[in-house]
């Protein structure tokens, strides 16, 4: 029985090693490239900036704010800034991370 039970455990250490080498050289594969994430970041940004100032059209009114349409595109314009300031920069903290 005590054979056995260390031959399981010297199975199972090497299938968990094997697996581990297996998913480290898959993750590093997988792992986003820079221009990968500004890309993302913009392509995400620029939809966003899209549907934000379809939203600041339908809803400003609705609150009584009367700003003009290039007032309401150049405030978009400086929220997507920042949008594209930030989610780039939590893509590349989140893959450091490798979360």
């Amino acid at each position: 029985m005590r054979r056995l039970r260390s031959g399981i455990f010297a199975l199972t250490a090497k299938y968990i090693h094997y697996n581990r080498s297996n998913y480290m050289a898959l993750e590093a594969r997988m792992a986003q490239s820079k221009r990968g994430s500004l890309i993302e970041a913009v392509t995400n940004t620029v939809v966003g900036y899209a549907l934000a100032v379809a939203t600041q059209f339908a809803v400003f009114p609705a609150f009584g704010l009367r700003v003009g349409v290039v007032e309401n595109l150049g405030l978009g314009l400086i929220f997507t800034t920042v949008s594209l300031a930030r989610g780039y920069a939590l893509r590349r903290l989140f893959n450091r991370w490798r979360l």
